[in-house]
């Protein structure tokens, strides 16, 4: 397998194991020092540091209807040597009732054939809207 469709099959294992909540996969996909960086500095998320932590934050309780995060549908990936970028939208239901409906992007550095670094891109207006009500996010 050429570096190219590495970095596409690590991608794509990554947001597969996210997307299942599987903490055995996320641990094998992700280096010990993975860093997870929401790029919503408005709604005040910190960056995730280690990959313990990353594991914890995306495979513990939720405020999705089920207990789980969205469902995600990957559009794109785009993939070379140590980098893969990937969009993709997500959509769920919370708690509440509300209809959660976004899009990401994901810039992924890699490291061999696990995740090192993971720029996360969103609506965050939709965000602080629907999941912490403001008028104005």
């Amino acid at each position: 397998m050429t570096m190219k469709h590495t970095s596409f099959a690590v991608a794509r294992e990554f947001l597969d194991a996210l997307q299942a909540g599987d903490a055995d996969r996320l641990r094998e996909v992700l280096t010990e020092d993975a860093t997870w960086t929401v790029t919503a500095p408005s709604l005040g998320f910190p960056p995730i540091q280690g990959r313990d932590a990353i594991i914890a934050r995306f495979t513990g309780p939720s405020n999705f209807e089920g207990g789980k995060g969205p469902t995600v549908t990957i559009t794109r990936i785009v993939a070379d040597q140590n980098v893969a970028a990937v969009e993709a939208t997500g959509k769920a239901r919370l708690k509440d009732g509300a209809e959660y409906n976004n899009r990401y992007h994901y810039a992924l550095d890699l490291e061999g054939r696990r995740v090192k670094a993971i720029r996360h891109y969103q609506d965050s207006h939709h965000i602080a809207n629907i999941m912490y009500k403001r008028e104005n996010g």
